[in-house]
């Protein structure tokens, strides 16, 4: 998790800190998540030869820069709101 929070924050260009906080202070009571998560894309690859076309900071790129402009359209909206 360290690792993607790094390339997160290098992709946003932030100056924040990474902060680790305790599973009990992120989640509501009796939320579970999976402790590891092994992602495999073997039997879709093997059942019609999907391959991924963009690898993840590409990714992360590209979802930073949509959430930027909906959050630039969010400001204006509430700027000619006043």
């Amino acid at each position: 998790m360290y690792d993607l929070a790094v390339l997160v924050k290098a992709a946003t260009k932030s100056t924040s800190e990474i902060v680790f906080m305790p599973y009990e202070e992120v989640y509501e009571v009796g939320f579970e998540d999976m402790p590891r998560r092994l992602p495999d894309i073997s039997k879709i690859q093997q059942l019609i030869g999907y391959q991924p076309t963009r690898d993840l900071v590409e990714m992360l790129e590209s979802i930073i820069a949509y959430e930027r402009v909906q959050l630039e359209a969010k400001v204006k909206e509430k700027l000619l709101a006043a």
